[in-house]
């Protein structure tokens, strides 16, 4: 009898188990799409970018123009510049609408149902797509990144309402393309147009922009995880679109057009960052880079003058300053020094501008002869900078090492671009203290290995690939690898990664170069913030260091006087400069394809796995 209870007892349980409603399963996502990225909630925080190298414009989420907390547009010139003091840029408002009027109501958030917010990367354009239920109205606009090329009309839309829906634009000059800026919608009417604005006023001069077919025409594939290949086309589409169009002296600032943070001034972060993520993907947009420091050199010379008698500066030899350049660590419009704080202390810009330009130059992207006046210039700051010590060696004094956390002597990156500059351009036999212990490398006099605010003394191994630390490359990755703080910048990651991919340490330089874009892409549309948690947007300075991990880490791309032992496949370039590939991909991806290398102004389609290399010529007929 009790068994039989017990049996009944199971069998009224598995019913009343049968009956009970079933969890609700997640709904299913679509797939990533490798060409787009979307957003479907409009509360979403932060904002949409579209730009090129004149004129960029932060988006709001329903696809108007931006304002900030203050109620000021988020529209940049590139020659909205204040004319004195700090030389700061300034937002522009071209009379794009920042609001959207239904029947003389502005339409809210809250209203909206449907959305979509898109970034297309294969077509060029940001699309915003939604409805105002309340009225009947279905919206669609198209920013194109080509906004405000000279004789484009702007942002195109297309509405349908209820019959008599009146709609207006909140802002001054826009409207329908009629010159009208209210309008009536008809029952099952789809009204088209433009919006009016001041954007031909504000164009900028050069080619049509590229059509997509054209722009894609640089790729990189990668055979690996979807999200991988997102970020890697939003950061060839943010760049690539964000220097689009020749304006005279660009400016690539770590912002560009997408923000007033860092005013649109100058900083490393053009040539030691931007450049070389470039030069070889899109060798006309990188080329401003090098004009822009070949423009400033005027006032780079003077800059060396009016500072020989700073005291602050603990000057050598000041007559070399006669034939000397100083780049300014904030450079604007003049290239004078901008900055009012001790970062004007960072005087190894003038030692990284040369080697920019120096790597321009056997790119072929400028002459020698131009390198060769920037660094003879930087070459005699040098000379004037430094103080021989008692053993005959030279030293830079009370300076700002890159590591921005610490300012005393003999900085490892900065002595070692001084010493690079006097040998290559003087031809002098000048060798330079680095700060050593028992156990290799030190960052700077007193380093005390710990708390960096970013990798300082591995930039000596990628990109300065100095042969004394290239040889200790490994001693100082598991040295200084471990000791930056933890909110610091997106590039340490970049470097981590690079230097661990030419150890040959794949899955390690995976796991950096995943940190050194993930924690700061959180944008639903990928725009890379410089902060991890506070948007800050769009940092060029980081997008672009990721890009360089691929190229120069996992595709192990070396640009060097000889070839690298061990390497799969060199070019010898015009530049007398070898071309090396050693890869070294993760296990996560089975290849990369970089289509559009550019080689001395010859056009090649890389292939790259684990142990082979395929650099294919586009006029030989294989793609």
């Amino acid at each position: 009898m009790a068994y039989f209870r017990s049996a009944l007892q199971v069998v009224l349980l598995l019913a009343l188990l049968s009956c009970s409603p079933k969890p609700a399963m997640p709904p299913k996502k679509a797939p990533a799409d490798p060409w787009s990225v979307t957003l479907t909630d409009p509360r979403a925080p932060g904002t949409a970018l579209v730009w090129n190298a004149s004129f960029g414009g932060r988006l709001n989420r329903l696809g108007f123009a931006a304002k900030d907390e203050q109620g000021v547009v988020q529209q940049f010139w590139q020659f909205n510049y204040e004319k004195d003091g700090e030389e700061r840029i300034r937002s522009t408002d071209c009379g794009f609408p920042t609001g959207l009027v239904l029947n003389g109501v502005e339409v809210e958030v809250s209203e909206i149902d449907g959305y979509r917010q898109t970034v297309d990367f294969r077509h060029l354009r940001l699309r915003t797509e939604y409805s105002v239920p309340k009225h009947g109205l279905s919206v669609k606009i198209d920013h194109p990144f080509s906004l405000y090329h000279a004789g484009f009309k702007g942002a195109t839309f297309q509405m349908e309402a209820r019959k008599g829906t009146k709609v207006a634009f909140v802002g001054t000059g826009n409207g329908d393309g009629r010159g009208n800026d209210v309008f009536e919608i008809n029952a099952g009417e789809s009204r088209q147009g433009y919006f009016h604005s001041r954007a031909t006023a504000l164009s900028f001069v050069g080619p049509e922009p590229p059509t997509p077919e054209e722009f894609w025409s640089t790729d990189i594939e990668i055979d690996g995880p979807v999200e991988d290949q997102q970020f890697i086309r939003s950061t060839l589409y943010y760049l690539r679109t964000g220097l689009s169009g020749k304006v005279t002296q660009t400016k690539v600032s770590p912002m560009m057009m997408s923000s007033s943070i860092y005013h649109g001034h100058v900083f490393w972060d053009a040539d030691l960052w931007v450049f070389p993520a470039l030069a070889l993907l899109d060798p006309r947009a990188a080329k401003v880079i090098p004009e822009y420091r070949l423009a400033m050199l005027p006032q780079a010379r003077k800059n060396a003058l009016e500072n020989a008698s700073n005291p602050e500066i603990p000057w050598g030899d000041t007559q070399y300053l006669d034939k000397a350049a100083q780049f300014p660590w904030e450079s604007s419009v003049t290239g004078k020094e901008t900055v009012l704080v001790e970062s004007r202390k960072q005087h190894h810009i003038t030692g990284t501008v040369a080697f920019s330009v120096q790597l321009a130059a056997d790119l072929g992207l400028v002459s020698q002869a131009e390198a060769d006046e920037v660094g003879v210039a930087a070459a005699n700051f040098w000379m004037a900078r430094s103080k021989v010590r008692k053993d005959g060696t030279r030293e830079v004094l009370h300076t700002m090492s890159p590591d921005e956390h610490f300012i005393g002597d003999n900085d490892l990156y900065t002595n070692i671009l001084a010493e690079w500059c006097i040998r290559r351009y003087l031809k002098q036999d000048v060798t330079f203290y680095r700060p050593k212990d028992g156990v290799g490398f030190l960052t700077y006099d007193g380093d005390k290995l710990k708390g960096y605010k970013q990798a300082a003394a591995l930039l000596a191994v990628w990109p300065l690939e100095d042969p004394a630390c290239v040889t200790q490359a490994a001693t100082m990755f598991d040295r200084f690898k471990d000791k930056v703080i933890e909110n610091g910048p997106a590039m340490t990651d970049c470097i981590h990664a690079i230097v661990a991919a030419r150890l040959g340490r794949g899955e390690e330089a995976y796991h950096y170069w995943q940190d050194s874009w993930k924690p700061f892409t959180k944008d639903p549309l990928l725009l890379f913030s410089e902060k991890r948690r506070q948007d800050r947007t769009y940092f060029t300075t980081g997008a672009a260091g990721a890009l360089n991990t691929v190229l120069y880490g996992f595709c192990g791309i070396e640009i060097d006087p000889k070839p690298v032992p061990g390497a799969l496949k060199t070019l010898t370039l015009k530049s007398g400069q070898i071309v090396s590939f050693k890869p070294a991909l993760p296990n996560e991806w089975g290849r990369v394809t970089v289509k559009g290398l550019t080689f001395d102004g010859k056009t090649y389609d890389l292939t790259v796995k684990k142990a082979s290399v395929d650099l294919v010529p586009r006029d030989s007929g294989r793609r």
